[in-house]
C-alpha cells in the first residue's frame, strides 16, 4: 500500500488520467481495427480476429502496466524465478510466433490465472500453494499460453474487455468530475485482489482445455496434471464456501467457466489420449518443488500493511491510522480508502508527493486539479508533524459533494487524507474526517513487533501420523481440513515417515 505516487500518471490529461486510473484507456477506439480473416496457428482454422498481432502487444503493455501499478508483482524470486523458467519452457512449445511470453506472480490472494494479448502470462500469489507438482503449474500456464497464441482476446475485445480489475470500494464514489479527486476514489478499490476475465466464448475455452494439455504434454509434462489440479482447486472452493456460509467461496480459477468437476472430468478423460513423453522437471523432484513456495506469503501480505479492527498499521513506512468504527476498509497498493455503511461518506489516504511541506502539496493540487480550496490551504498540526488542510465543493457523478483534505508531511513523503459526503451532509462529517486525519502517527515499536505475516513452509510428516496430529505438532494456521486439500490429500490417510507437506506459519514480520 501507498507506494510513491506514478509520475508519469499524474501527468497525463485530466480525462486520460480518469480512464487510465479505471483501467479503460487500453479500450482506445484504435484498437478496434479489423484485421481481417486469418489462419488461427492453434486450430489450423481460418478466424476472424479484430486485432493485429502489433496491437495486441500495445493493448497487452497497458494494461500489464496498470496491473503492476494497482496490484503489484510477488516479490519471492525463488518463486517468480521458477514460474518464469516453467513458463519459458513451454513458450519454445507454442503455437505461431507472433508473441514474447512474459510469466509473472500477481499480488492477489484470490487463486487465479490469466494472459493478457500480447504474451503476459500471470499466475496469482493466491494460486500457488494449491499446487502441488510442476506438471500441474505447466498445465495451468499452458491453457494461458494458448489463450494468447489462438488470439482469443483479438476475437472478444468488441464484446468486451479481456481483463477486468473487480472492485470493492472502487466504485463507492462512482465518476468524479474532478480530476484530482477523481483519481483518488476510482483507484481506491482496483486492486481488491479479484481479478477475472472477461468471459471468453466457451468454444475458446474448450480450446484452452484441450490445447494447453496438449502443448504441456509436447514440453514432457503430464497433461493428467490438469485433473488433478482441478480437484485440488474444487476442494478449496468447496472449504471456503463452507466456512463462509451461504455467501459461497472465494472467486478462483474458472469460477466463470462450467463447473469444476465437469472440467476435472473432462480433462482427465482426455489426458488418457495423449501420448508425451516425460522430460526432466526444473525442480527434480516434490522436495525441490516445494523449496520454489518455501516462504510464499499467505493471505495478506504484511508488506503492504494490516488492518487490526479499524487500525491500519504499515511497518515498511512506519505509519499508523485509525479508520472510523463500523466503516467498510479496502487496503489497495497505493491508497487506503474506508466508506461508510450507508455508502454516504468516504475516506481515503494516499502518498502523492516527495518532500516536507504540506503547504506546497496542497498548492500544487489547486493548480494541477483547478479545484481551489474554499479558503486557501491552512497550516497546522497531526501531532508533531507538519499539515495543511482546506476544503472544496465537487462533484459526484453530478451531484454536489464537499471534500475535507488534510495534507502530511512524514519521513520525506506528503501523504493525503480526503473525506468525501454529500454536500449537505458535510456538517456532520467534518469532524470525523478531521479526526480520522488526526490519527495519522507513527508505529509504537509494541504494534511493530506484534505485526506477523503467514508464510508456506514444509514440514516432514512422521510414520503413522494422522494429519491433525502432524497439524498440532507443526503449530501449522492452516486446519487439518485445509492442510489435506492444499496437499492433496486424504484427510484419513496416516503419513509416511518423511513425506512432505506445506502448512502455513505465522511469523513475525
Amino acid at each position: 500500500m501507498l507506494n510513491p505516487p506514478n509520475a508519469r500518471i499524474s501527468q497525463l490529461p485530466a480525462r486520460r488520467r480518469i480512464l487510465h486510473r479505471l483501467g479503460l484507456l487500453s479500450l482506445s477506439s484504435a484498437l478496434f481495427v479489423v484485421s481481417g480473416c486469418t489462419v488461427n496457428p492453434v486450430s489450423g482454422r481460418p478466424s476472424v480476429v479484430l486485432t493485429s498481432p502489433e496491437q495486441e502487444r500495445q493493448l497487452g503493455r497497458k494494461v500489464a502496466s496498470q496491473l503492476d501499478y494497482y496490484v503489484g508483482l510477488t516479490k519471492t524470486a525463488a518463486t517468480t524465478e521458477y514460474v518464469a523458467e516453467v513458463g519459458n519452457r513451454l513458450a519454445a512449445w507454442a503455437p505461431g510466433n507472433d508473441f514474447d511470453y512474459k510469466f509473472q506472480v500477481l499480488e492477489s490472494v484470490e487463486p487465479n490465472a490469466m494472459a493478457l494479448p500480447g504474451g503476459y502470462v500471470y499466475v496469482t500469489r493466491g494460486l500457488l500453494p494449491l499446487l502441488n507438482s510442476e506438471a500441474e503449474l505447466a498445465n495451468v500456464l499452458s491453457h494461458e499460453i494458448i489463450h494468447v497464441a489462438a488470439r482469443h482476446s483479438g476475437q472478444t475485445i468488441a464484446r468486451a474487455a479481456p481483463l477486468s480489475l473487480v472492485t470493492g470500494i472502487g466504485a463507492m464514489a462512482g465518476s468524479i468530475v474532478s480530476p484530482a479527486i477523481g483519481r483518488a476514489v476510482a483507484g481506491a478499490g482496483s486492486a481488491a485482489g479479484g481479478i477475472v476475465l472477461a468471459p471468453y466464448s466457451r468454444e475458446n475455452e474448450k480450446e484452452a482445455d484441450a490445447q494447453g494439455q496438449r502443448l504441456a504434454a509436447a514440453a514432457g509434462y503430464n497433461p493428467a496434471a490438469m485433473s488433478s489440479f482441478l480437484e485440488t482447486l474444487q476442494r478449496d472452493d468447496m472449504l471456503r464456501a463452507g466456512s463462509a456460509g451461504a455467501g459461497g467461496g472465494r472467486r478462483s480459477w474458472f469460477s466463470s467457466h462450467p463447473s469444476t468437476p465437469q472440467r476435472a472430468r473432462v480433462t482427465g478423460e482426455r489426458a488418457g489420449t495423449i501420448e508425451f513423453s516425460a522430460r526432466a522437471p526444473i525442480a527434480a523432484d516434490r522436495e525441490a518443488f516445494l523449496a520454489r513456495l518455501d516462504g510464499l506469503a499467505i493471505g495478506q501480505n504484511a508488506a503492504e500493511g494490516v488492518f487490526i479492527d479499524r487500525l491500519f498499521l504499515q511497518p515498511d513506512m512506519n505509519f499508523a491510522i485509525r479508520f472510523p468504527e463500523m466503516w467498510i476498509t479496502h487496503n489497495a497498493r497505493h491508497m487506503l480508502a474506508a466508506q461508510s455503511k450507508d455508502g454516504a461518506a468516504t475516506i481515503i489516504l494516499e502518498g502523492v508527493a516527495q518532500g516536507d511541506e504540506p503547504l506546497v502539496a496542497a498548492h500544487a493540487f489547486e493548480e494541477a486539479s483547478r479545484i481551489y480550496l474554499d479558503k486557501g490551504a491552512q497550516r497546522r498540526r497531526v501531532g508533531r508533524l507538519e499539515a495543511a488542510t482546506g476544503t472544496a465543493d465537487i462533484e459526484v457523478e453530478g451531484k454536489r459533494a464537499t471534500a475535507s483534505l488534510t495534507w502530511i508531511a512524514y519521513n520525506g513523503v506528503i501523504f493525503r487524507v480526503t473525506g468525501i459526503c454529500g454536500r449537505d451532509e458535510f456538517a456532520s462529517y467534518r469532524k470525523l474526517f478531521e479526526t480520522t486525519a488526526g490519527t495519522f502517527r507513527s508505529l509504537t515499536p509494541e504494534e511493530r513487533a506484534g505485526i506477523r505475516q503467514v508464510r508456506l513452509r514444509v514440514r516432514a510428516g512422521r510414520s503413522g501420523e494422522t494429519i491433525s496430529g502432524f497439524v498440532s505438532r507443526t503449530k501449522s494456521d492452516w486446519s487439518a481440513e485445509e492442510v489435506a486439500v492444499f496437499n492433496a490429500l486424504d484427510p484419513n490417510a496416516p503419513l509416511a515417515a518423511g513425506q512432505l507437506l506445506k502448512i502455513a506459519v505465522s511469523e513475525p514480520y
